[in-house]
């Protein structure tokens, strides 16, 4: 019995190995490719009766290459501490020395959404 139940665990471990390797590769494009403005957050009037704000943000990219490419920028909102207390990706196809203003809207806790004193792009992946 004890061989039985070694035999599941060991077996259930390397999934999870697995499955933990398979979630972590990204293909993360060469953030050089591109030139990223100020990560831009405005509040909006609206609340929810649960205590969340919705906020708009936007974010200037540049892609710099020569090569049309489909992005996903992952924006966080880091505190005091440097803890990521938000993330979300924005989307974007980009043509050739192209420059955009990715925006969207989101919300999260107000509480926290006052904790939260830097906005930055974290990383740049290729959405294909």
């Amino acid at each position: 019995m004890f061989s039985t139940i070694l035999k599941y665990s060991v077996s259930i471990i390397f999934s999870l190995l697995f499955i933990s390797c398979a979630v972590t590769l990204k293909k993360t494009t060469d953030m050089k490719d591109f030139e990223i403005g100020e990560v831009g957050i405005k509040p909006l009037i609206e609340r929810t009766t649960e205590g969340y704000l919705w906020f708009s943000v936007k974010v200037s990219i540049k892609n710099k290459t020569e090569k049309v490419k489909n992005i996903l920028v992952e924006v966080q909102g880091i505190d005091k501490e440097g803890f990521e207390l938000k993330d979300f990706d924005l989307k974007g196809v980009f043509n050739p020395n192209e420059e955009k203003i990715l925006t969207d809207r989101r919300f999260m806790p107000e509480e926290e959404f006052k904790n939260v004193v830097k906005w930055q792009v974290a990383t740049i992946e290729d959405a294909e």
